[in-house]
């Protein structure tokens, strides 16, 4: 079975639970071919990048709580506490 998104790439879902992502995302995401991959997840999002893909996509929500003044562990600390939680 194919699915077909609106930038018209395809991804082929399989049967034995393993997801096959074409390199043309990758590349798309600045993400080299041949390095290690870390994979998170967050709800709704699977996030895959080079390192922390997490902490990446929230550092500009870091910097409005640093502003407020949360420091960055406070934030990851209840970001742990919650996703231990689910």
């Amino acid at each position: 079975m194919r699915t077909e998104n609106k930038r018209k790439t395809m991804v082929q879902k399989k049967e034995n639970g393993v997801l096959s992502v074409p390199s043309e995302l990758l590349l798309t995401a600045g993400i080299p071919l041949d390095c290690d991959l870390m994979i998170e997840t967050v709800l709704g999002v699977i996030l895959i990048g080079i390192e922390a893909p997490v902490q990446t996509v929230c550092k500009p929500y870091l910097k409005v709580f640093d502003e407020l003044g949360i420091e960055p562990n406070e934030v990851e600390a209840l970001m742990g506490k919650e996703k231990r939680t689910r």
